[in-house]
């Protein structure tokens, strides 16, 4: 297995103190980079020998729940891409099989491991990112237009200019006075993606998803992304009061199953690594072969960022 990551896993003597999700993503780690099989007992020594539990008796406890989490992470993605079978969880195929699967698993590793790459790396892996949501989203929802606004080269995201662009989209007008609202040379004050679905007849009250994808370190700290307060102003909604537009966060990582509710109260609808991923549940939709080959040549070039094994 790879090393026992260094933010999330706490010291427990008496009580489980740890993240369970970032041991999850630590066993989900382990098995697609390194380990094929890997046991409970295996993660219990190894929780002991870092010294997060003294007592191994509740060190096989608190692996007992993170089994039942994998388990229910396994049915809820609904495909194979490891099997928990009794004692042990297997990984059922290699990363290269599952590009988007494996992109999103080595950003979590960075923030577990505190992984420190260059700083071009960094909006590289937030434009896969975006590229992936992007796909995800196409798929979700089907004739509906998505624009993305996030960082890239040779792409505007003055946010003067992306208010222009997201009131043109929906056929709705920006506000007659933008400055007094936010500052025109911010960027893009969290919006990453647009979704919309005008009307043929070119009539306003158009249905609109407004998305952050946040994919680094401190992902967690931009849920309120973006500020809905300011987008509910900077464009003249026609339909304000009866269809607001919605906000959504998406994120590689996989966000705890306990604390949906509570995110989504702050993030709107929840597009964690698992929903993003349910494309790949159908046969006949499946993320684009250009974005599995960016990818497929992101992780192999980054997955040697990766700990060593012990």
């Amino acid at each position: 297995m790879l090393p026992v990551p260094f933010r999330g896993p706490r010291r427990s003597v008496k009580t489980h103190n740890s993240a369970i999700d970032s041991v999850l993503d630590w066993i989900e780690l382990s098995l697609l980079f390194s380990s094929p099989r890997i046991a409970k007992a295996t993660v219990s020594d190894a929780l002991c020998q870092a010294h997060i539990y003294d007592d191994s008796a509740l060190s096989d406890i608190f692996v007992e729940m993170c089994w039942r989490d994998l388990a229910a992470r396994e049915k809820l993605r609904g495909y194979g891409l490891f099997h928990v079978d009794g004692k042990v969880v297997v990984r059922t195929a290699p990363w290269h099989n599952y590009p988007a699967y494996a992109f999103c698993m080595l950003a979590t590793a960075w923030c577990w491991y505190e992984t420190k790459l260059k700083k071009g790396d960094y909006n590289d892996q937030g434009r896969r990112c975006e590229n992936l949501t992007a796909e995800a989203l196409e798929a979700m929802f089907p004739g509906w237009q998505v624009h993305k606004f996030g960082w890239a080269k040779g792409r505007t995201n003055k946010i003067s200019d992306v208010i222009t662009l997201t009131a043109t989209a929906l056929g709705e007008t920006p506000a007659t006075d933008i400055a007094k609202i936010v500052n025109p040379m911010k960027n893009e004050e969290g919006l990453d993606i647009l979704v919309g679905r005008p009307w043929s007849d070119g009539r306003v009250g158009s249905l609109a998803l407004l998305v952050q994808c946040a994919s680094g370190h401190h992902f967690e700290e931009k849920i309120h992304e973006p500020n809905m307060g300011v987008w509910k102003q900077v464009i003249q909604w026609h339909s304000i009061h009866n269809l607001p537009p919605l906000k959504a966060f998406a994120t590689p990582f996989a966000l705890p199953m306990r604390e949906h509710g509570q995110l989504a109260t702050s993030g709107g609808l929840i597009l964690d690594r698992i929903r993003l991923l349910a494309l790949g549940r159908s046969a006949t939709k499946k993320f684009s072969g250009s974005l599995s080959a960016e990818l497929k040549s992101w992780v192999q070039s980054h997955r040697t960022l990766l700990p060593a094994p012990p």
